[in-house]
């Protein structure tokens, strides 16, 4: 059964979200998650642009002030470029939240992210995820 709509995509996201509060969240120690969204493979004509902004819209409702840091990594280098534009008129609290970059996001990923929590294709030590992604499993 594949998700047929954005609203499946979101209402999936939704239950991963949950699920991630109730597990791995903990009070005064771990209060905000990273997020990264890998666009590898994906060519410029199908980039979900409305879809990606009511996913953000949809998400700051329901998840406000948990977000740390956004990466989006292996994006079109013209989606790269036109998010540097774009940037200079976000207020700094937002933008400074959102990475962008071309590659794998590796060299930024790793400022945030200790090696032993992130896949290797992003530069960390864990193995590849390819299967068995549910339920997610937090501080391996």
């Amino acid at each position: 059964m594949g998700l047929t709509s954005m609203e499946d995509f979101l209402d999936s996201l939704d239950a991963i979200a949950w699920y991630t509060f109730a597990h791995a969240i903990v009070p005064g120690q771990i209060e905000t998650y990273n997020c990264i969204l890998d666009f590898k493979d994906l060519a410029l004509y199908e980039w979900p642009v409305a879809q990606l902004l009511y996913m953000v819209k949809r998400m700051k409702a329901g998840y406000k002030l948990r977000a740390n840091k956004i990466f989006a990594v292996n994006v079109h280098w013209l989606i790269s470029a036109a998010s540097q534009v774009i940037f200079t008129f976000l207020p700094a609290h937002i933008s400074e939240k959102i990475i962008i970059v071309k590659n794998n996001g590796s060299k930024d990923l790793l400022k945030f992210i200790d090696a032993d929590h992130l896949e290797q294709k992003y530069g960390g030590t864990l193995p590849n995820k390819e299967i068995d992604f549910f339920p997610p499993r937090y501080n391996p």
